[in-house]
């Protein structure tokens, strides 16, 4: 009996042990386990592991919606592998959506006191959005993007070939545009420079379509007034002087005549960039893309006037006139006297030609006209009583 108290003791005790040990692993503080792209990663938190999604920061995608890598795709990601190398612990703290569509935790991301989510934007791997209506970090965000863009680097470094800057850099007006002579050219060289022209009219053209630049991470709201500004100066610097020139070359050579997207008379039709706030919130109270816009006030309809209830009016008796102010209300007939007994009176017939000569006694209304002559009208307050 002693040996098998003394087993079972033992089994408790190593049973609490386990226990012991199952408790921190399931308490313990995620861990990086595996980055995936420049904006999620895996990490392991006791026994069971899943996706993070960095919040309010949109990065380039390794592979985007045609199958091609997107511009710095594959850098974001190095990128983030450096900040956030395997078995790293970090710190996550959410907002009010905490997943998103695809299932993933949406998390603002803590190394040692440093928000990763803001370190990927100011090395110019991303670029400030809206998750799930989350706005936690987007102003931190937003700030060191704006540094990037400022420091031309990254997704706006114009020495990466596949930014939208180098391509603005790499598409400048031909030089044998600007330096032929017109005495030399024939209408195949104009032919052929209205085509470069066209070809810069393309680029000018992409810019509000980045995915044909393998810059998709540009479209968001934050990067609109960027491409506006962009677009607005290639085409001051480079279209318009190549279309200006263009209208000069052809007007020297006898015989040619441009399309007329290209006349001289249509050059100064630049964009004009849209008002934009940057997707920035105002405060906690204004949010980026989801305020609400201002709704219409519905028209105005009068309140209808109060109606009263649709019930008969009361036909007053025609023996009681109204009282008024300055009219006493006539009382009622007095009672018989009791030693006079009543004796009904039949009513006189009076002829056509004589005249009604009954007056009505004292304290009884006055009886109404007859209607036709002939008839007379017997007083409507005197009831007739039973015999």
């Amino acid at each position: 009996m002693e040996s098998v108290g003394f087993r079972s003791a033992g089994f408790i005790a190593t049973g609490a042990m386990v226990l012991g040990a199952l408790t921190l692993q399931f308490t313990a503080s995620p861990v990086v386990a595996e980055v995936i792209d420049g904006e999620s990663f895996i990490v392991t938190e006791g026994f069971r592991s899943y996706e993070v999604r960095l919040l309010n920061v949109d990065t380039p995608d390794l592979v985007g919606s045609h199958d091609v890598p997107q511009c710095l795709g594959r850098e974001a990601a190095d990128y983030l592998s450096s900040l956030l190398p395997a078995g790293t612990p970090v710190t996550l703290v959410k907002d009010g959506a905490t997943k998103d569509r695809f299932g993933r935790v949406l998390a603002g991301v803590y190394r040692d006191g440093t928000l990763v989510n803001a370190e990927v934007t100011r090395a110019g791997f991303g670029v400030p959005i809206v998750n799930e209506s989350n706005y936690r970090f987007f102003s931190d965000v937003a700030s060191t993007a704006s540094q990037a863009q400022a420091n031309q680097v990254g997704l706006f470094d114009p020495e990466v070939d596949c930014t939208l800057t180098a391509k603005v850099r790499a598409n400048g007006i031909p030089e044998e545009l600007l330096h032929s002579d017109p005495a030399t050219l024939d209408a195949t060289a104009i032919e052929q420079y209205t085509a470069k022209v066209r070809q810069l009219m393309t680029v000018w053209d992409s810019f509000d379509q980045a995915r044909g630049n393998d810059n998709e991470v540009l479209h968001s709201a934050w990067t609109r007034d960027y491409l506006h500004q962009l677009k607005q100066r290639y085409w001051d610097e480079t279209v318009a002087p190549a279309r200006k020139q263009l209208n000069i070359i052809a007007a020297a050579v006898p015989g040619v005549e441009l399309p007329p997207d290209l006349c001289e008379d249509d050059q100064d039709k630049a964009p004009t960039p849209p008002p934009t706030d940057r997707g920035r919130p105002k405060g906690r109270a204004m949010k980026p893309g989801l305020v609400p816009s201002p709704k219409k006030p519905a028209p105005t309809t009068p309140a209808p006037s109060p109606t009263q209830p649709d019930t008969p009016s009361p036909t007053p008796s025609p023996a009681t006139p109204s009282p008024s102010p300055t009219t006493p209300t006539p009382e009622p007939p007095p009672a018989p006297e009791p030693s006079k007994p009543h004796k009904p009176i039949p009513s006189p017939t009076p002829s056509p030609n004589e005249p009604d000569k009954s007056t009505p006694g004292p304290g009884k209304p006055q009886p109404g006209k007859p209607d036709r002559p002939g008839t007379a009208q017997a007083p409507a307050t005197i009831p007739a009583r039973e015999s």
